[in-house]
Parts: structure tokens; sequence; C-alpha cells
């Protein structure tokens, strides 16, 4: 029987955001991917409490930003940031549909104080996670994670240092919209992708992120 591999995480592992074969195809585990698009870790973590867990544990760390506000749907969680982005810049949040309720909530979420140390506390939680093996790659989060010093990482985890996001970047100097790649990858770094974690969770090898492909658009 195949070990099992639980995944959390947002559009870079949702199986809906692809077309055709991806980097999650190719895992040489049986897969329970919980990952959906646009969401941010408080999501994955909520998820996370309810399920028993299996033998290994990838998470695709979003974007701490990305607040669950319970109105919006999940995989529209990722825009409220950027309404909240654009209302904080001057645009009038009556022009935006929710514009003033998600300004609101956003200013009371940075007013608490809380965004200074709930990336690590996250991060915390997940590294405390009873799996034989623990790998957690940032995906539309930045990286260092703020006070990443502070974390204490167990012999059984590893941290990828380079998000996924800007791996989406290299690829073509910058992400393109709309992006039509699957899990905003190209299928050159799907399988790259694959191998680094097959090869964590069967070897204890390291992810290297200088292994990606860069600059695809440009080669023939």
């Amino acid at each position: 029987m195949s070990a099992t591999i639980d995944i959390f995480g947002d559009s870079f592992a949702d199986p809906e955001y692809n077309d055709g074969e991806t980097w999650l195809d190719q895992l040489q585990f049986e897969v329970n991917n919980y990952a959906k698009s646009g969401v941010g870790p408080q999501y994955c973590i909520e998820k996370m409490m309810t399920v028993d867990p299996g033998q290994y544990l990838f998470v695709l760390f979003p974007d701490f930003n990305r607040l669950s506000l319970d109105y919006l749907k999940p995989t529209l969680w990722g825009d409220a940031q950027k309404i909240y982005n654009m209302v904080k810049d001057g645009v009038d949040p009556l022009v935006v549909q929710d514009g003033h309720k998600i300004h609101q909530d956003f200013e009371g979420f940075y007013n608490t104080g809380l965004h200074r140390i709930l990336e690590v506390l996250m991060i915390q939680f997940i590294l405390s996670r009873p799996y034989k093996r623990i790998l957690i790659w940032p995906s539309s989060s930045r990286y260092p994670f703020s006070r990443n010093h502070t974390l204490e990482i167990p012999s059984n985890a590893y941290i990828v240092p380079r998000p996924l996001y800007q791996i989406s970047i290299d690829e073509m100097g910058e992400i393109p919209n709309p992006d039509k790649r699957s899990n905003h990858l190209s299928e050159n770094n799907h399988l790259v992708l694959a191998k680094e974690v097959n090869d964590y969770f069967n070897h204890c090898i390291k992810p290297d992120p200088r292994l990606f492909w860069k600059n695809v658009a440009n080669k023939d």
C-alpha cells in the first residue's frame, strides 16, 4: 500500500486549476488534496484540524493576508485583498462590490496587530502536526516569513526558501493575466516540482528551487 500525503494550499495545488496532467498526477503517493484556489493559510489550517493525519504533509503556504471572509466565496478571498489595497490607494469603496465592508474588515484585522505574529504562529502549528515528514513551500506568500528567526523547525520538516509565485514569475518574466498555465507553472516545471516533492518524501532530499526552468517563453 502506497504512503499517503495530505496537501493543503491555494491555486498552485488546486486540482480544478489545471488543464491536463500536472505535478499532482506525478506524485508517488496516495494523495488527499484539500487545496483551493484563492484561499489563505487560515482556511488551510481550519481544514487541517478536521483531517486525520496521513503519513506525509505538504503545505503550499499562501499569503496570510488572504482573510477568510464568510460573506465571500473562498475563491474570492485573494481578490478581497486586492480590493483592500485599491481602496487603501484611494479608490472609492462604494464603486466596488462589498468594497466598504472588505476595507473595514481588513482595517480591523491590521489594527489588532495580529498580522505581526500570526504568520509565524501558523507555520509553527503546521510544524507541530503528527506527520512522519512535513514540507512547507511558500506559494503566494513571501519568504522569509515575518519573525522567521523565531521558528523552531523539527528534524522531520523543511521549509523551501523560495516561493512558488517567484518561480512562476521567473518562467515568464511576469505572471500573465489571465494565467492559462495549469497551477501557474509550465509543463517543464510541473515535472521539476513533482520530482522535488517525490524526492523529499521518499528520500529526504531537500527541494532545490534552482532546478526550475526560467524564461520558458524565450526557449525554443
